[in-house]
């Protein structure tokens, strides 16, 4: 039939897969999936949970991949269940990385100091101690003026000072600086000036900050980047706060591609370390002088910008309060003009710009040094704010002449003092920056002030508008003069651990007091009748921070988990 009327009848292969459309996409996918492949292998040496997508890394927790067995156990407890019935609990299931974003930092938030604080004195109301030999104890689990939570220090409020130097020194703030010849970078503020974009990848994000800098700053510019070694800091503290929502370690090279969000991924100093690593070799590869300091790099940061400004006008970009008191400090009166620049443009797109040497002249040089007491004394990254004194009051004594407080200031700036002499002198300056008497003891001032408190207070008087007791003080005013020996480079044969830190999970922590936090008498009163070990927030000293005594419950007859069971060493022991 075909030859008869002359037609003929052909077909093709109609499976899709085999269509040339399909052939080609099938031909790019596999290209990309070998891309991601030769990133991220699946055959690496490493023994990480991670996804190799993203390269985030799996917190220890995480336990989706020993599903089977999970299942097989949850399989077990549902035998003999009524299927109707039977529910899935939580801690059964298996933990995806998706479930560990944060990172928990404080667990005794929940302890109520204030409630702690009224029992204890309403207790020792009805026992033989007067109200003010009861001040010498803190009444609380942790110390509400110095610590937010146990071992987490309250925040500092460091710009204040900054705000105090520029209404006592207006003629030296600038809106703008000429032109100079080099510029000094805090390579932590350049981290956040420079926008992430979609899509990039890491090798991209790094090559920005070099086309960044080459824009704004030009070649002759040194930049200075912090450390984070994996060793015990002071500034552990700070790291643990600014990680308590701190996400997932990223594995990734130069041409991972970015997911995320920036400031998420820059919480982990891992990450951050291991990004500045490609941008350091970007910027050294435009021409930069690039130094990655072996840890806190704001000493590093100022000495560069001062040894610049012995031979050119130098200005040096950050945003830091630390490093204007550095300058102020470290600056050479024979150098060049030296300025300190905000590197975030104001409302009105002017940037703040301090006159370094114009500053000198007008604080002197004495109060240039002892500027470096009175930010570690109200807080800095490895001191604690103290609740209700701010910088800007007590800068003001310092200029104003309180000499109680320049003498502290002056003696915390000379090497080698002896921790007697700093705890002796620090409790007077606690005193003064109380409004105290030079002649009062602290608990004297914790007393006056909770009685002048309680007169015109409205409400109950809460134990952190209170001064610390004097043993807090001086546990704090060691680690504001390690600070100091830190800031001036002769903290070399210094001991953190007899300097108000103790080392502990290979990081330290501030030590907040050597005494127990009420007399013996009162924490007697105040006791559990726990008949397991305490493991829970039932107990009731767990749960206000206390020690078990010996008058608690049958806890005492076996092992107590009560974690605030530590041996407080005699405050006469000589650190």
């Amino acid at each position: 039939m075909q030859e008869f009327t002359n037609l003929s009848y052909t077909t093709s292969e109609q499976h899709k897969d085999l269509t040339e459309a399909r052939m080609k996409r099938d031909n790019a996918d596999v290209e990309e999936i070998s891309s991601k492949l030769v990133v991220w292998s699946p055959f690496s040496p490493d023994p990480s949970l991670r996804n190799i997508a993203t390269g985030v890394v799996a917190e220890e927790g995480v336990n989706v991949h020993e599903y089977e067995s999970i299942g097989h156990k949850i399989m077990h407890k549902m035998i003999g269940q009524p299927a109707f019935t039977f529910t899935f609990r939580r801690k059964d299931k298996a933990i995806t990385l998706g479930q560990t974003s944060s990172i928990r930092v404080a667990p005794d938030r929940t302890i109520d100091s204030a409630l702690l604080f009224q029992r204890f004195l309403v207790v020792s109301q009805t026992g033989e101690l007067a109200l003010e030999e009861v001040m010498h104890y803190e009444l609380s689990p942790f110390l509400p003026a110095l610590f937010e939570a146990r071992d987490i220090f309250r925040k500092a409020d460091k710009p204040q000072l900054a705000h105090a130097i520029c209404d006592h020194a207006s003629d030296a703030i600038l809106q703008s600086v000429l032109e100079t010849e080099c510029h000094v970078l805090d390579g932590g503020s350049l981290l956040h000036q420079v926008p992430w974009k979609r899509g990039q990848n890491y090798g991209e994000i790094a090559q920005s900050y070099a086309d960044f800098t080459v824009r704004h700053y030009g070649s002759a510019t040194t930049v200075v980047f912090d450390g984070y070694e994996e060793g015990p800091s002071i500034k552990d503290n700070t790291h643990q706060r600014r990680g308590h929502n701190s996400h997932h370690i990223v594995h990734f090279t130069a041409d991972t591609e970015f997911s995320g969000k920036k400031e998420e991924f820059l919480s982990r100093d891992v990450n951050k370390q291991t990004l500045i690593k490609m941008i350091i070799a970007e910027l050294r590869r435009s021409g930069f002088d690039v130094v990655n300091a072996p840890g806190d790099a704001d000493v590093d940061i100022v000495k560069a910008a001062v040894r610049a400004s012995l031979v050119h006008t130098t200005t040096l970009i950050g945003e830091d309060t630390d490093l204007l008191v550095l300058l102020l400090y470290y600056a050479q009166r024979d150098s060049k003009d030296l300025y300190y620049k905000s590197g975030k443009a104001k409302a009105d797109g002017s940037f703040k710009v301090y006159d370094i040497k114009h500053l000198q002249e007008i604080l002197g040089h004495d109060v240039c040094s002892q500027l470096m007491f009175i930010h570690a004394m109200t807080g800095c990254d490895t001191t604690s704010r103290i609740f209700t004194v701010g910088k800007k009051a007590a800068f003001q004594k310092l200029v104003k002449g309180d000499s109680v407080l320049q003498l502290c200031a002056g003696a915390f700036t000379i090497p080698n003092q002896t921790a007697d002499v700093i705890d002796d002198l620090g409790c007077q300056a606690m005193v003064i920056l109380f409004g105290g008497k030079s002649t009062d003891s602290l608990a004297t001032t914790r007393f006056n002030t909770f009685s002048k408190k309680v007169v015109s207070a409205s409400s109950f008087v809460t134990p952190e508008r209170l001064p610390p007791t004097e043993s807090a003080t001086r546990l704090h005013c060691r680690r504001v003069y390690y600070q100091i020996m830190v800031w001036m480079g002769t903290y070399k044969g210094m001991d953190a651990t007899n300097w108000g830190w103790d080392l502990q999970d290979n990081r330290f922590v501030p030590l907040m007091s050597r005494m127990n936090a009420a007399p013996d008498n009162l924490l007697k009163v105040i006791h559990c009748n726990c008949s397991t070990a305490c493991k829970t927030l039932r107990c009731s000293c767990r749960r206000y921070g206390l020690p078990c005594t010996t008058v608690c419950g049958l806890c005492q007859l076996e092992e107590c988990d009560n974690p605030h069971n530590k041996f407080l060493p005699d405050e006469s022991d000589n650190d």
